[in-house]
């Protein structure tokens, strides 16, 4: 299934239970003394706050570089692809949906998140396997690797063909 977020509703009951004697015999009543319920806030989170490229350029300009060397190689394949800036990401957005998502690291480095699903995380793992690019795999369905944008521009066609595999995975 595709990455989603979660809703968080609180709901709380507290029942009382008494012991009644009736009859010679002891019964356990429950008494529900505390029943509420709370609509979850409807604004945005910290993490999904959006902020701009010059908030990036400012706090991690080599991940904004990343994102955009990523994007130009990535583009052909997907149609109207572009950079959207959040918080704590950046990630490259196709038709509203994020396919790459870069986070930044320290010594001019940064976090690509790619998501391929179950069904294509092999052939995944071959492509970077076969330039081997060090890579962790998430929950068997997501590729990480800590980058910048010179191993994304010395890989041009890497990526190129890893970003055939995630369309792929999108597409179902």
């Amino acid at each position: 299934s595709r990455p989603s977020r979660s809703r968080f509703i609180s709901s709380m009951i507290a029942i009382q239970a008494s012991v009644i004697e009736a009859n010679e015999q002891r019964l356990l009543a429950f008494t529900k003394i505390l029943d509420a319920y709370e609509e979850p806030e409807v604004s945005e989170t910290e993490d999904y706050q959006s902020h701009d490229e010059a908030y990036w350029n400012e706090n991690a300009s080599w991940t904004n570089d990343a994102a955009k060397a990523l994007l130009n190689l990535v583009s052909p394949v997907f149609d109207k692809s572009e950079v959207h800036y959040v918080k704590n990401y950046i990630a490259i957005a196709v038709s509203g949906n994020n396919y790459f998502s870069f986070r930044k690291r320290t010594k001019n480095k940064s976090q690509l998140t790619i998501w391929v699903g179950e069904q294509f995380i092999g052939k995944a793992q071959s492509l970077l396997d076969e330039k081997g690019v060090n890579y962790t795999v998430y929950k068997n369905r997501t590729i990480r690797l800590i980058t910048n944008g010179e191993l994304l521009t010395n890989n041009d066609q890497l990526f190129k063909d890893l970003a055939v595999v995630v369309k792929e995975a999108w597409a179902g």
